[in-house]
């Protein structure tokens, strides 16, 4: 608890635990403040830690995003009101554990940017070089936990990623060597970055710093009129209505170097084979589409989507594949 002058409570962790006879603070090494037992024999046994309670700023080395889904507890960023006001603002960069997990940039309750799932690497959504120079991820799931960490390489240097008032990501980087902070990327976003710009069964591509939009192949505006004036927002839809009897002559079209589409709605399962996942796929009227779930030594798992494909962008270098199912007349 923070108490003020007359003994009132400023501020309280809110944590239930049992009575402790002898409680220590300590600030770690890491930069995280801990509140534990001096005669537990664990050292690493916490009755409180800040890192479990991020504000706006995430420490890249031992700071984690993501959830207990033994008590419930989410750990996620915040930005504040404004650049004078600490208090909650309207940003937030947390997962969301709905079908796949996978990161998302909130204003409020609306989805913004879609950082994307894992893929063994990295987000599928944020294939940035210049993170991966800098330090490793590291993504957990089981039955207890998900959540997304990463481990500076250079112990020379420590970098921070800040939520700001405005919504973007800024980057900075203290080296040792010059003992100050360099911010080496400010968070500007292109266009295709915003959230199901081109709508559903589309593909974003930036032509320089434009944006436009592409149907998938068997594909058609949903609103012809309104796609020939830029507005994407309602996407596209098959031309030919899928017949489920016939579904068995469905085929597969490979898109390469791609943002997958939003996860939402996927189905996953870490052991199957890629052929294995076509067939799944292929026997389910309502699978739309499917790709390796972990893209390292060639590829393994399997993750189906059946819903429509929304938030799928292409890169020009990196990403990963995806087969968007086509009636057989479209192969």
């Amino acid at each position: 608890m923070v108490l003020n002058g007359t003994n009132t409570i400023v501020w309280s962790s809110n944590v239930t635990t049992k009575e402790v006879n002898n409680p220590i603070a300590r600030v770690l090494d890491s930069g995280n403040l801990v509140v534990q037992n001096r005669n537990d024999s664990k050292e690493e046994r916490f009755l409180w830690q800040s890192f479990d309670y991020l504000c706006d700023t995430l420490l890249l080395n031992g700071m984690k995003l993501g959830w207990d889904l033994v008590t419930g507890h989410e750990i996620f960023l915040s930005s504040w009101k404004n650049n004078d006001d600490p208090s909650k603002g309207e940003y937030s960069l947390r997962i969301y554990r709905k079908g796949y997990p996978q990161l998302f940039k909130f204003k409020g309750l609306e989805r913004k940017f879609r950082i994307g799932s894992w893929n063994g690497v990295g987000l599928s959504g944020y294939p940035t070089p210049l993170l991966k120079q800098l330090h490793r991820f590291k993504f957990v799931f089981d039955e207890k936990q998900v959540y997304i960490e990463s481990e500076v390489l250079d112990r020379s240097i420590m970098v921070i990623y800040r939520l700001t008032p405005l919504g973007r990501g800024q980057l900075s980087v203290w080296r040792s060597k010059t003992r100050n902070w360099k911010v080496i990327s400010t968070g500007e976003e292109d266009e295709c970055e915003n959230y199901a710009l081109c709508g559903t069964y589309s593909i974003c591509i930036m032509d320089g710093n434009v944006p436009t939009c592409e149907c998938m192949k068997g594909y058609v505006p949903k609103f012809p009129k309104q796609w020939n004036i830029s507005y994407w927002s309602n996407g596209c839809v098959p031309k030919n209505k899928s017949n489920c009897e016939n579904s068995y002559k469905d085929g597969f079209l490979r898109y390469s170097k791609m943002k997958l589409p939003d996860t939402s709605s996927s189905w996953f399962s870490k052991i199957m084979d890629l052929d294995e996942c076509r067939n799944s796929c292929l026997e389910n009227c309502s699978c739309s589409g499917y790709a390796n779930l972990d893209i390292r030594n060639g590829g393994s798992g399997c993750l189906l989507w059946f819903d429509e494909l929304v938030d799928v962008r292409k890169f020009s270098q990196w990403g990963q594949d995806l087969y968007v199912r086509v009636p057989a007349s479209q192969l």
